[in-house]
């Protein structure tokens, strides 16, 4: 399945958030606070973090996951795509895919149960790179019953 490589707009994936942490606060001598309005609920207070490299490849995506709890992407640099989609009854729902464009700057909050996966980066010589918060928790994988490329 082709699926066009978007840009953000509000509402366009439910139970994904989104917001461009470009406003500069300067806070003292030596930093500045790019400040976030989302706010995330987790099930526990058990949360962890790391960081996720998302190299080139071709943009296609045979699989996704999903969590039992929220996940939060920081993107600090580079630009790629990710793949989200509804699950009914366990499985990738096709008319739900939604291919979003990340980049450096942007905060994405994914919701207890929406199925995604990991960036892949649209340059050759710079990955994605993003900071990740969530709690501990397995990734839980569907696969898709056809390829989703760009």
């Amino acid at each position: 399945m082709k699926l066009l490589i978007q840009d953000w707009k509000d509402g366009l994936i439910d139970g994904v958030e989104v917001q461009m942490i470009n406003e500069v606060r300067p806070t003292g001598d030596y930093f500045d606070w790019r400040p976030s309005d989302i706010v995330t609920k987790f099930a526990t207070n058990e949360i962890s973090g790391g960081l996720v490299e998302g190299r080139f490849k071709p943009i296609e995506y045979d699989e996704v996951e999903y969590h039992i709890d929220a996940e939060v992407f920081y993107f600090v640099s580079g630009e790629g795509v990710m793949l989200f989609c509804d699950l009914r009854e366990g499985e990738a729902v096709p008319e739900s895919y939604v291919m979003l464009r990340v980049k450096a700057g942007m905060q994405i909050s994914v919701s207890p149960g929406k199925a995604h996966f990991v960036p892949i980066s649209t340059n050759r010589s710079e990955p994605v790179k993003a900071a990740v918060v969530s709690p501990k928790m397995e990734a839980l994988m569907v696969p898709l019953k056809e390829r989703a490329e760009a």
